[in-house]
C-alpha cells in the first residue's frame, strides 16, 4: 500500500476561510502593533527620565523614532521592534535598511536599533560577540587599539 500526501488543509487556503492568509492579515499585524505599543509604554518611563528627552515618533520613519536635544543640538534613535525571532536573511535586511537611511540622511540619527524577543539561534553568536565587544569598550577606554583585534 502506497500512502498519498495528505491533502491541504483547504480551511487555511480557502479565500472564504476566517483561517486564511487573507483573513489572518489584520489580526497578525495587530500582534506586531500590540508588541510596538507594549515596548514603547515600558520604555517611556525611562526615556522621560532622560533630560534630553524631546519627543516620540510612534511609525514615523521606523517603528518608534526618539528625539534628542543637549546643548541646543538634537539627535535621533531610529527603532525597529520585531514580534518575533529575527532570522539571519531578516537581520542582513534590517541592517541594509538602516544603512540606506544612514546614507539617505547622515548626522540625522546617531543609532539603530532592532528590537525583538530573540535571534534566531544562528544569529545569536554575532549577538553575543557584539555584547563582548561592546562591554570591554569601558575597560579599555584608555588603550581602543586593545580591541582592534576584536573589531576586525
Amino acid at each position: 500500500m502506497i500512502d498519498s500526501p495528505k491533502p491541504p488543509d483547504e480551511s487555511r487556503t480557502h479565500p472564504g476561510s476566517l483561517l486564511s492568509p487573507q483573513a489572518m492579515g489584520g489580526i497578525n499585524a495587530g500582534k506586531g502593533f500590540d508588541f510596538q505599543t507594549r515596548y514603547a509604554a515600558c520604555h517611556v518611563p525611562v526615556w522621560l527620565l532622560e533630560e534630553a528627552f524631546r519627543q516620540l515618533f510612534f511609525e514615523g520613519s521606523g517603528d518608534i523614532d526618539i528625539r534628542y536635544i543637549e546643548a541646543g543640538k538634537s539627535s535621533r534613535i531610529h527603532i525597529q521592534v520585531n514580534d518575533h525571532d529575527v532570522t539571519p536573511s531578516e537581520l542582513k535586511s534590517v541592517i541594509e535598511q538602516f544603512k540606506s537611511m544612514d546614507s539617505a540622511q547622515p548626522d540625522t540619527y546617531k543609532c539603530f536599533n532592532l528590537v525583538c524577543p530573540a535571534l534566531s539561534p544562528t544569529v545569536r553568536p554575532v549577538e553575543t560577540g557584539l555584547a563582548r565587544f561592546r562591554g570591554a569598550k569601558a575597560f579599555y577606554d584608555d588603550k581602543p587599539e586593545a580591541l582592534a583585534p576584536t573589531k576586525e
